[in-house]
């Protein structure tokens, strides 16, 4: 699954760089709980301020950064709700998105 987040207006970002929102999330684990990730990041000064985007197959969580960039998390549920619910996601995949356009991955621990 491939998915982007683009911001459609303007957000309060956090006072995180995208330097320093690399290094946070290169600390991720791949498919680790959505909860456990959004908690570590929280815990180090990083506000999921974009909400999620997606559907009950996967979705993004979106965070904006001090100078223009985007962190995104892309999770998948461990099983699909039959009621359409976003729950027990698992981290699959963390990126920068860059005012270009263009996506930047950045590697999380243990991926294949």
């Amino acid at each position: 699954m491939t998915s982007t987040f683009v911001p459609s207006t303007p957000f309060a970002p956090n006072k995180i760089s995208r330097d320093a929102a690399i290094k946070l999330a290169s600390q991720l684990t791949y498919g680790m709980p959505e909860e456990t990730a959004l908690a570590f990041l929280k815990r180090n000064g990083l506000k999921e301020d974009m909400g999620a985007i997606g559907d009950s197959f996967g979705w993004s969580d979106g965070f904006t950064l001090s100078n223009g960039f985007t962190l995104g998390l892309i999770v998948e549920p461990k099983q699909i709700a039959p009621d359409g619910e976003w729950i027990n996601g698992l981290l699959k995949k963390a990126y920068i998105y860059r005012p270009n356009g263009k996506n930047a991955d950045i590697p999380l621990k243990n991926a294949p």
